[in-house]
């Protein structure tokens, strides 16, 4: 008798060690299906913010051009049309950006016939036809930038200019 006993209990510790086994197995199944589950949500939530982000960053598009300086005022012409509306030389302009913030574009005006840059003060620069381009481009820029200075936007704009000079020297080579 004493073997019997043995014997079923070793089938039945046999038993009990695999059903155990099997509930641990079933428990990790169901851990591992439900850790996947919460993984597979929090990423799907995480891409979900993503693409809302994306949709929500959409920029205003920038043209370029607003930042450029027209032809007719960039540079010498050969059309004597354009050359007798330019109150300044070259050298005389550059001169006025290299300085930005001695003086303001508002209000200063260089003397061709003295030859020797001296500037004057200009009460009417707005009304002045001959400087409007330049002045209602750095109003414009000053105000949607919020610059405060009108210096930044004749040196946002003497950037720009060199980068469509760059733009067109590069197509050309």
């Amino acid at each position: 008798r004493a073997r019997r006993k043995t014997d079923c209990s070793k089938t039945e510790n046999h038993q009990f060690i695999e059903a155990l086994r099997k509930k641990h197995e079933a428990v990790t199944l169901i851990q591992a299906f439900w850790k996947g589950f919460l993984l597979r949500k929090k990423l799907a939530s995480a891409l979900a913010a993503v693409k809302s982000d994306e949709v929500e960053d959409d920029y205003e598009e920038i043209n370029v051009d607003d930042f450029t300086f027209s032809e007719k005022y960039s540079g010498p012409s050969s059309s004597s049309e354009y050359s007798d509306s330019l109150p300044l030389s070259q050298q005389e302009v550059w001169q006025c950006v290299d300085r930005p913030h001695s003086y303001s574009a508002e209000n200063i005006h260089f003397h061709r016939r003295s030859g020797k840059g001296t500037m004057s003060q200009l009460p009417d620069w707005k009304e002045n036809k001959k400087f409007s381009f330049m002045s209602e481009k750095e109003e414009k820029i000053s105000e949607e930038w919020g610059f405060k200075d009108i210096s930044t936007a004749q040196i946002m704009l003497k950037r720009a200019h060199k980068m469509k000079l760059r733009k067109y020297s590069s197509k050309n080579l």
